[in-house]
């Protein structure tokens, strides 16, 4: 049912993730229902089920979803069947509706920021063209980069490009939430860490986005110029 395959290219995004992972068990169960019913046995069935609730819950508890989980009782594989069938018809589904609200919020407030700086009634960190220009060039050099490397896991790249991407998509001439962009200082410090002067192409490049997300903000707060970000350093 969830071969490692699958898990391994579950999305980053938890809500997609969880998604697929009821989606995926539900055609399993919708396939073997009957079989099931006959005997929860059949053909080894069982143990697929197990494996399932297990991954179910250890991904619930790796991103703190708070999803219920009936106990199993060792002694009643029917009533095991009926409550790993429960938890993710019913409970798992309960947190996906949920964390989707969450995300249509999110989505919303995003689209409403962004009109709110067209029409000039928000805050905003205001790029000059020039500065606008090259941050943008310089992230779409970024995953380049990132794509093209042939030392980064898959995982870590997907999770590298999607920051990049999400920081594309919020950076105007004029931007309400620089934080994706920030998120990169992170992204540098495990690559550094990880892979040493092999990437030195990816945090060169975060490096100098950063010096420009600072500038502009400093500008933006009316900050001295030419200032430098204590927390990074001269």
């Amino acid at each position: 049912m969830f071969t490692d395959e699958f898990l391994d290219h579950l999305p980053d995004n938890p809500v997609e993730a969880l998604e697929k992972l009821i989606h995926k068990f539900q055609e399993w169960e919708s396939a073997n229902r009957f079989k099931m019913k006959k005997h929860p046995d059949f053909n080894g069935h069982y143990p697929d089920m197990l494996k399932a609730y297990a991954v179910l819950q250890a991904y619930s508890e790796a991103h703190d979803l708070k999803i219920v989980f009936p106990d199993l009782n060792v002694n009643n594989k029917d009533e095991n069947v009926l409550n790993i069938s429960k938890a993710f018809n019913h409970y798992a589904n309960s947190k996906l509706r949920q964390l989707k609200m969450v995300q249509e919020k999110l989505d919303f407030q995003l689209i409403k920021d962004q009109y709110a700086q067209k029409f000039g009634r928000s805050f905003a960190y205001q790029f000059s063209d020039g500065d606008l220009r090259k941050t943008q060039n310089l992230l779409r050099l970024l995953g380049h980069i990132v794509s093209r490397s042939d030392y980064l896991d898959e995982n870590h790249m997907n999770r590298l490009v999607n920051r990049i991407q999400r920081s594309l998509q919020i950076l105007h001439k004029k931007s309400v939430n620089l934080d994706p962009i920030w998120g990169l200082i992170g992204d540098a410090g495990v690559v550094i860490s990880r892979y040493g002067s092999k990437a030195d192409s990816i945090a060169n490049r975060i490096f100098e986005i950063i010096e420009i997300i600072w500038r502009t903000q400093a500008i933006t707060e009316n900050l001295e110029s030419g200032i430098n970000n204590p927390f990074l350093g001269d």
